[in-house]
């Protein structure tokens, strides 16, 4: 259920983001191809802005929800300044936003736990989906993030990774307070989605 709600939201989020800046920068573009490539857009720039605006402001729910909230209400009014015929346009995105939800399930059925003989048991991709330890050691810790697998001493040592998709799904996490594998499961879906 958390992830089936994670999912919607970073649908909507990443979509409506994504378009106003599909807008701008896709001016040229016909309508249609910039409401397909809006969840990509929202989702690319999004990452890019906010690894390093939480390099200096601290990683919370506050701060995420204020973000967020701000490339929202920057989103909608950019989108109600261009008036569009949204309704039609939303219309012929529809079939296209559904086939492309329907293929995005088959990457997250490979690393979903399945129930077998009262076991749990996890496919060979999950295994790159360990890294839930990055997304809950962001939500802990902040950015710049720290090894969650390494201390020398005992003292945190620094991640030398490449995070920001990890950040993403620890700003998943950070908002409604759910675990790091269900943030991630729900930023794979949205991934291969978008």
């Amino acid at each position: 259920i958390h992830v089936a709600l994670l999912v919607v939201v970073a649908t909507v989020f990443f979509t409506a983001a994504g378009l106003a800046l599909s807008r701008w920068a896709l001016a040229s573009c016909p309508k249609l191809v910039q409401w397909l490539l809006s969840p990509l857009l929202g989702l690319s720039v999004w990452t890019g802005a906010t690894v390093g605006v939480f390099h200096y402001l601290p990683f919370n729910r506050v701060t995420v929800i204020l973000l967020g909230g701000s490339a929202i209400v920057v989103s909608l009014y950019v989108v109600w300044r261009n008036r569009l015929s949204g309704l039609y346009l939303m219309r012929s995105v529809a079939p296209l936003f559904a086939a492309s939800a329907a293929l995005a399930l088959l990457p997250l059925t490979m690393i979903t736990p399945s129930l077998n003989r009262g076991g749990l048991f996890f496919a060979i991709p999950i295994f790159d989906h360990m890294k839930v330890a990055l997304v809950d050691t962001i939500f802990r810790h902040g950015l710049p993030p720290v090894s969650p697998f390494y201390a020398i001493d005992g003292h945190p040592a620094a991640l030398n990774y490449y995070y920001g998709w990890h950040v993403v799904a620890a700003m998943l996490r950070v908002v409604p307070g759910v675990s790091g594998l269900a943030a991630e499961a729900a930023l794979t879906y949205f991934t291969a989605f978008a």
